[in-house]
């Protein structure tokens, strides 16, 4: 219910925003490199390195939540424009994945276990763009995401010919803050340019999607949470209309 209220409101916002005719929106598409710190994450795959071990089987890690490529689209409206600043105010919809995978094979057969992660996020986001001159600009932007975060756990085991797989998904939803600034080049209506943000999202625990009241826990009995903080670093490609 409280989610509902936050979208609620943040809709409510934009759509009373009294944009001017004359004024333009900016489209822009955005591609990431995310540095996430996933650090219950990792904790938790290194948990399972352990009781593989205790089972007599070395297996390793072969991916270990490593930065990885994510897409984001931004609308934005120009509400005010003076003394070479333009105000934009406006929404974006992100979507970011990276993962883990442990790995052990001898004659016998073979151990996999795939932790993939994945996060959908949107909300609103303001801007402030200072023109530098000679078409460069520098934008400092802030934004709020409402994160719907989800990590899959995939066992995998072959043992000769004799295949068996188990699957189990876990879902979590928080709120962040992310600040950012970027450097951009105009030629005429389109933009080129680079950016770096800093994503600071609030503690939260994955459920069993199945499940609200199941929730993920590590070795110690505590929960997992979803650990997306950490800097991004990306290139922009915006379009003025």
């Amino acid at each position: 219910m409280k989610t509902n209220h936050i979208i609620t409101v943040i809709f409510i916002i934009l759509l009373s925003i009294d944009i001017c005719p004359q004024n333009l929106a900016i489209v822009r598409l955005k591609g990431t490199y995310n540095f996430f710190a996933m650090s219950d994450e990792t904790a938790m795959q290194n948990d399972l390195l352990k009781d593989l071990k205790v089972q007599g089987i070395p297996a390793i890690a072969t991916e270990s939540f490593p930065p990885y490529y994510g897409l984001q689209l931004q609308l934005v409206y120009i509400i005010k424009s003076n003394s070479g600043k333009e105000y934009h105010l406006g929404f974006f919809f992100d979507q970011a994945s990276t993962g883990g995978r442990i790995d052990y094979k001898d004659y016998s057969g073979e151990i996999k276990v795939d932790q993939l992660f994945k996060a959908f996020s949107f909300g609103p986001t303001g801007e402030l763009n200072k023109d530098l001159g000679g078409n460069f600009n520098c934008t400092l932007g802030l934004s709020i995401p409402l994160i719907f975060g989800s990590i899959g756990v995939k066992n995998e085991s072959r043992i000769g010919n004799n295949i068996n797989t188990q699957q189990v998904d876990f879902l979590s939803f928080t709120v962040g803050i992310e600040s950012g600034i970027t450097f951009s080049y105009l030629l005429q209506n389109i933009s080129i340019g680079i950016n770096l943000d800093r994503l600071i999202a609030f503690s939260s625990s994955y459920t069993l999607d199945t499940n609200s009241d199941v929730k993920l826990l590590n070795n110690a009995g505590d929960p997992v949470t979803m650990g997306m903080n950490g800097p991004r670093f990306g290139l922009t490609l915006g379009y003025s209309f």
